[in-house]
């Protein structure tokens, strides 16, 4: 299991944050991306972040350079508008 701030490379992105939970900055071939990892989802979530993405990344010889940001899984959710935080707010309006 990664620690905050704790980076890895690999080829496969899924098989690399298998067991982990928490949210990570993944990079290849010049794109950034924002990963949430849940306990049964390697992959729970995944958005670009930064400049738009021109293509998919592929599986190509460069590694996913992969660092743990947080062990909230709840990151993105609050960043797109649909986490629960938002959606009290919305309520008690």
């Amino acid at each position: 299991m990664l620690r905050v701030n704790q980076t890895t490379t690999d080829q496969d992105l899924a098989l690399a944050l298998e067991n982990e939970n928490g949210t990570f900055l993944a990079q290849k071939g010049g794109n950034c991306f924002l990963v949430v990892s849940e306990e049964g989802h390697s992959i729970a979530s995944l958005r670009s972040v930064g400049k738009p993405v021109e293509t998919a990344p592929t599986a190509t010889d460069q590694p996913w350079y992969i660092t743990k940001i947080s062990n909230s899984t709840e990151v993105l959710s609050d960043l797109s508008g649909s986490g629960s935080r938002r959606r009290e707010r919305a309520e008690q309006r």
